[in-house]
């Protein structure tokens, strides 16, 4: 009975003892296994670390070279007197409707030299000013044209003002378009500390030449031909569109073209044209054309909500048809 109980208890004994064994391998190998994710992790968190810290640099390194490529955006340029030219400008409206629905406004077309030409369009008072309709409304020219004239006196000797030529990513997309924006440089004698600003009356925007990355600047003059010449009229090509009004994300203008290719007595086309923001190409919204002597029309009325009133549209139209009627008479 004892060897059997010695025999039991040894038993019991060497149970343990490897059982104590087989759990300290196990906690042996879960501290390896520790050790192993904790290695890996280190080794993790060193990679990213050096990843943000090259990111950091590159970044510096980016901002520095854009600093230097573009020095007038290191900091914000205050344009001169602010207040003052806001209250010039944001009572101005795009609109030569007004203009264009004139009585003494006609049009001439000339087949030989591919023009056509909207007579008595501008109007001066006896100071030779330009007269604006209402007072307020009138397209890119007429309107730089005011605004140059009310805020000369007040920049005076210390700025050259300039009339320049643009393109603008929204409305004109390409220079030919010959949208018409004030250009105004501070007189220095360091060149390279010259600040210039723009005026766009059109769209009721000044500031520094940096916040306005959506155009491009062209050919700058001293003055608008049409204004130094007293120009009442104006030449236009064939295929080449008189703007008269922006409205939301349109842009409304008035075309003379080519019927099939000709354009003559007995072939041309009157139109209303509707570009959408940021397209080149646009859509008519009212047309008449004389084909082979024919008078024949076409409008598409879905269009009319997107820019004007009714009123506005069947004055338009009503022009329209008024030039037709005396071009075929």
């Amino acid at each position: 009975m004892i060897l059997k109980y010695l025999s039991k208890t040894g038993h019991k004994k060497r149970y343990a003892f490897k059982n104590q064994m087989n759990k300290t391998d196990a906690y042996d190998n879960q501290i390896r296994l520790l050790k192993k994710k904790e290695r890996f992790l280190i080794s993790v968190s060193i990679i990213l670390s050096l990843i943000i810290i090259a990111l950091i640099i590159y970044s510096h390194q980016q901002s520095h070279k854009n600093k230097e490529e573009y020095p007038e955006q290191k900091q914000a340029v205050i344009a001169p007197y602010p207040e003052k030219v806001h209250a010039i400008i944001e009572k101005l409206k795009y609109s030569g409707i007004e203009m264009f629905v004139r009585d003494d406004v006609t049009l001439n077309l000339d087949f030989k030299n591919n023009l056509w030409t909207l007579n008595n369009l501008h109007r001066f008072d006896q100071a030779g000013n330009l007269i604006l309709e209402n007072g307020t409304n009138g397209t890119c020219g007429e309107l730089a044209a005011y605004a140059y004239e009310k805020i000369k006196p007040l920049f005076g000797d210390r700025y050259e003002i300039k009339f320049v030529k643009s393109a603008q990513s929204g409305f004109f997309l390409s220079s030919r378009d010959s949208h018409i924006t004030l250009y105004i440089k501070e007189k220095s004698s360091n060149p390279s500390s010259e600040k210039v600003f723009i005026i766009d009356p059109s769209f009721h925007r000044y500031g520094h030449i940096s916040e306005f990355e959506d155009y491009l600047f062209t050919d700058s003059m001293e003055s608008l031909p049409f204004i130094e010449k007293k120009e009442t009229s104006a030449d236009i090509q064939i295929h080449s569109a008189l703007p008269l009004f922006i409205g939301g994300d349109y842009l409304l203008g008035f075309a003379v073209e080519r019927n099939n290719g000709v354009f003559d007595k007995q072939n041309f086309i009157l139109a209303l044209i509707l570009t959408k923001k940021y397209k080149f190409s646009g859509r008519y919204l009212f047309a008449i054309r004389n084909n082979n002597g024919k008078a024949e029309k076409f409008e598409n009325r879905m269009l009319i909500k997107h820019v004007l009133s009714k009123k506005e549209y069947e004055g338009l139209v009503a022009k329209i048809m008024l030039f037709f009627k005396e071009l075929t008479r």
